[in-house]
């Protein structure tokens, strides 16, 4: 089986591979020749003026045992999956765009070996999409789930993991009181200043509200960490058969297509 729109990608060329392109490459010897940081996972991001290999700015370093509809073979299209993405704000050049993840190198290591085999260019021309509650548990394998559950709930995990299992957990509290408007406060265009008593009023209640909103996110951000440090394995992979509506809301993953755009035979040279 294969994600729909795995399979409504269009037909590649076979690719037929000299023996000596299924050298593999180990992490530590990809690291050390690409780069990178660690921006998602399984996804290296080489920030500006940090690469080695002309201009690779990012790469995917894939586990097939744990990645049961990546691409089977070099010129094959695919999919891997990811409970959260990573938002966080970057200067330019310091994350990834749109662009890093087009025509980027694809290392998958399969079951059972030792190494990553350079799989070709891989494009992400369609946006993810979620898997429902019953492909969750018909069609991934259960190591899997328990692969993410692992690692969502390491000590040492990611800070925007973190962030990520706070919000979708204990979802962060939304602003719901009154807003600044041109008739009560300083508008950036006239910087008229405010001189109605009604005026004066609302916009005291609307910076009121703003206080207590930011010391209600504090409370929240507090709470939220907290119970985020106490998450296990088993919670986390008992949500996986939550529902959607649960006061704790269950997890699903997403889908991240893989579609294959070539072979970069300079490239791969470059690394052997």
């Amino acid at each position: 089986w294969e994600p729909l729109a795995v399979r409504l990608m269009p037909p590649t060329p076979i690719v037929e591979l000299p023996s000596a392109k299924t050298i593999s490459f180990s992490w530590e010897f990809l690291q050390d020749h690409l780069k990178g940081e660690h921006w998602s996972p399984a996804f290296y991001f080489v920030a500006s003026g940090s690469g080695k290999l002309g201009s690779t700015k990012a790469y995917w370093m894939l586990e097939g045992e744990y990645e049961p509809f990546v691409p089977s073979a070099p010129g094959q299209h695919g999919a891997k999956m990811t409970p959260f993405f990573n938002g966080t704000y970057s200067e330019r050049g310091q994350a990834p765009t749109e662009e890093d993840y087009k025509n980027t190198p694809v290392f998958i290591r399969r079951q059972g070996e030792a190494g990553y085999v350079y799989f070709g260019q891989y494009s992400q021309l369609r946006y993810s999409d979620k898997l429902d509650f019953d492909r969750v548990m018909e069609t991934v394998p259960q190591k899997v789930r328990e692969y993410w559950a692992d690692l969502l709930t390491e000590p040492d995990r990611p800070e925007w993991i973190t962030k990520a299992l706070m919000e979708h957990y204990w979802p962060k509290p939304t602003y719901l009181g009154p807003i600044p408007t041109d008739s009560t406060v300083n508008t950036p265009t006239s910087e008229a200043p405010v001189n109605n008593a009604n005026g004066v009023v609302l916009e005291k209640g609307v910076k009121k509200a703003l206080e207590e909103h930011a010391l209600e996110l504090k409370v929240w951000e507090k709470d939220a960490r907290m119970k985020v440090s106490k998450l296990t394995k088993q919670a986390v992979l008992k949500s996986f058969e939550g529902a959607d509506a649960d006061e704790l809301p269950g997890l699903r993953l997403w889908w991240e297509y893989l579609q294959y755009v070539g072979y970069d035979q300079a490239f791969y040279e470059e690394l052997v």
